[in-house]
């Protein structure tokens, strides 16, 4: 629809941007990219390796979720500096405060196991 010309707007976001290929380390599944990226840190530091993982010390299977998620995303950097955001369904992402803009989360979620965040307080009332 874009080449078309009915989305002219989406037809420039594809003209002016690029992809690249992307490989994980083994034992580095999707959820642990997805967070270095929305964080922008190591996923030794920001500690969401996978929707599951094996309890340190066991063999036991750990749920997690991305409420365990250490670190902002880099839209809360912008946002605090005065930055309007618009965040639309980053996978793996919890809600975070926004006060200059918008935050859709997990619309077209890719599993349910990351579904499972609280709301920012000041989204509560």
């Amino acid at each position: 629809m874009a080449a078309d010309g009915d989305l002219p707007a989406f037809e420039a976001v594809l003209l002016e941007t690029s992809t690249r290929e992307v490989i994980n380390p083994p034992g580095v599944f999707e959820g642990a990219l997805w967070a270095s990226f929305l964080t922008s840190d190591d996923v030794t530091n920001h500690g969401y390796w996978n929707w599951e993982e094996i309890a340190p010390g066991t063999y036991d299977r750990l749920e997690t979720s991305v409420s365990d998620l250490e670190g902002e995303p880099f839209w809360g950097r912008l946002d605090s500096a005065g930055h309007s955001v618009a965040v639309i369904d980053v996978p793996h992402a919890r809600p975070f405060d926004v006060s200059n803009g918008i935050q859709l989360c997990e619309w077209g979620t890719c599993t349910l196991a990351s579904a499972r965040f609280p709301l920012p307080s000041s989204r509560m009332s």
